[in-house]
């Protein structure tokens, strides 16, 4: 029986792309996902294990891998190749699963959309600088979608120490004299950042990145808040009450909800761009 390799990580031509301080190494892949979870979890998973050859363990894990209820999408696969997503696909899809496929031109578009790095609320619309050097400007009614969520990255240093200790083989070489030795040791210093972030969708224009942390507020004059966190919230519920059309979803705040739609395959920390992804293709679907 055909069993695909759900839990491995995929290999192939990669691209990389930067968004701010956030590198991303996007390799080529086609993600193959359940579009909502099922009520009955323990009847999917009987489900799943026959349309997969999955183990009822296996199963279970790929329909709850955050360990609680998980509304959707679940991602179920990731291939470098196309027609095996495809096959993929129509085995979810045979078993009754509303499954869907998000190709990889869609995820390298997430994965490299532009980030604002000052904003204005216009009169009729959202005024960008963009990141790039560009501009754009979207105007209120065309927003169609906002998600917001929060990005994490770690990142790693090296510092090395030099210390003079005391050496008792050198002591006893110069007859007592007390003498000592350089020691050299190399920590690693691990710091983890958060920061927030809200991804604007709009007809007919391209998606942008407003970044928390890197974003310019003194456009909001008066309205100016004490904190990075204050004027971004501010941000965001002005945007929804001028883009009343739109739909917002911040389901991403939460590290539990990146683990329920990536599942154990797919780190957060390298694939944040498939969980929106994800979420724009279920939130937008006609």
């Amino acid at each position: 029986m055909y069993k695909p390799r759900l839990f491995r990580p995929i290999s192939g031509w990669h691209w990389v792309y930067t968004r701010g301080r956030s590198r991303y190494v996007v390799i080529i892949m086609n993600i193959v996902a359940i579009a909502a979870s099922p009520e009955n979890r323990e009847e999917a998973a009987g489900r799943l294990v026959k349309a997969l050859g999955l183990t009822l363990y296996e199963a279970r894990q790929r329909l709850g891998a955050g360990g609680g209820s998980v509304a959707g999408p679940i991602v179920i696969g990731a291939f470098a190749e196309k027609e095996r997503a495809g096959l993929l696909l129509e085995k979810l899809q045979s078993e009754g699963f509303s499954a869907m496929l998000l190709e990889d031109e869609a995820l390298q578009a997430e994965a490299g959309m532009k980030a604002a790095k000052r904003f204005e609320l216009g009169e009729t619309g959202l005024v960008l600088n963009l990141s790039d050097g560009g501009g754009l400007t979207l105007p209120y009614p065309a927003i169609n979608l906002i998600i917001r969520g929060r990005a994490t990255s770690t990142n790693i240093r090296t510092e090395t120490k030099v210390e003079r200790k005391f050496s008792l083989q050198r002591t006893l070489i110069t007859q007592g004299l007390s003498m000592t030795k350089k020691e050299k040791t190399v920590h690693e210093i691990k710091t983890v950042e958060q920061e927030g972030f809200a991804n604007i969708y709009s007809d007919g224009l391209p998606a942008v990145c407003l970044p928390e942390n890197r974003l310019l507020y003194d456009s909001l004059g008066p309205a100016l808040k004490p904190t990075r966190a204050a004027n971004f919230g501010y941000l965001i519920q002005e945007l929804r009450r001028r883009c009343p059309q739109a739909r917002y979803d911040e389901r991403l705040l939460n590290k539990f909800a990146y683990t329920s739609i990536l599942g154990p395959s797919l780190h957060l920390e390298k694939y944040p761009f498939v969980a929106t992804a994800l979420l724009l293709k279920t939130l937008t679907a006609r």
